[in-house]
């Protein structure tokens, strides 16, 4: 399907400003997902998401390295912040809605939720799956990256082409996870969902973990560190 210039041209600027993935999809498939406030979609009918290759070095060296992967991880979401803020001004300035959703902002009494799921986003636009561990999957880097959202009313004409899990029978996120939060699923699609998924438990292993002043950020990576999907991704954009 042929892509209009506005497509083109916020593809090209997000590109140049450092995004190593973009991808653009329809709302109205979401229209269920929960978000917060619960009708954050309703005004928009487009998702601009770009997405940071974070790179597969940190994480070969984790646990040793996880206090550095804890900066690397601030220093991504600012720059996804900053990409999508001037997203969402291109497109203010061409007369039409955009609002850009944080990279990463975990809200208070919401049971380790955020505003939305960059991870549906990125799906339904056709970027990657989401694997056993619940974390998005690129084909070229794997679990390795950080996602931005810009909603927006700006019109495209795209097609959504969200794609199904590519995990198969692989465990290895299972089977390394440090607290044991991660139960095998066959799911295919996005999981609305977290039965698999001990979220409590890996919520208080990332509190230890941020609380330790050397790392400073509720981060561990175990499982994708483990994930062997992208491990020879390169850059390409």
């Amino acid at each position: 399907m042929e892509q209009s210039s506005d497509f083109e041209g916020i593809k090209k600027y997000s590109i140049n400003k450092g995004a190593d993935l973009f991808g653009i999809c329809d709302l109205d498939p979401l229209e269920d997902h929960k978000t917060i406030p619960k009708k954050l979609l309703e005004d928009y009918t487009h998702g601009i998401v770009i997405g940071l290759n974070l790179g597969q070095e940190i994480f070969d060296k984790l646990p040793q390295s996880r206090s550095i992967y804890g900066q690397i991880y601030k220093i991504a979401n600012r720059k996804l912040d900053s990409i999508s803020f001037d997203i969402s001004r291109i497109i203010r300035n061409k007369e039409y809605k955009a609002l850009p959703i944080p990279a990463s902002k975990v809200l208070e009494n919401t049971f380790h939720r955020s505003y939305m799921s960059h991870k549906a986003i990125a799906r339904e636009a056709g970027l990657g799956w989401i694997g056993k561990s619940l974390l998005f999957i690129n084909e070229n880097y794997g679990p390795r990256v950080r996602l931005a959202t810009v909603l927006t009313d700006m019109p495209f004409d795209i097609e959504n082409k969200p794609m199904k899990s590519k995990c198969g029978k692989c465990t290895q996120c299972i089977d390394s996870c440090i607290v044991g939060a991660l139960e095998d699923s066959d799911f295919s699609d996005y999981p609305k969902e977290r039965n698999c998924f001990d979220v409590e438990k890996c919520a208080q292993k990332l509190k230890e973990f941020e609380s330790d002043p050397e790392i400073g950020k509720s981060v561990c990576g175990i499982c994708i560190k483990t994930c062997p999907v992208g491990r020879s991704g390169g850059e390409e954009k």
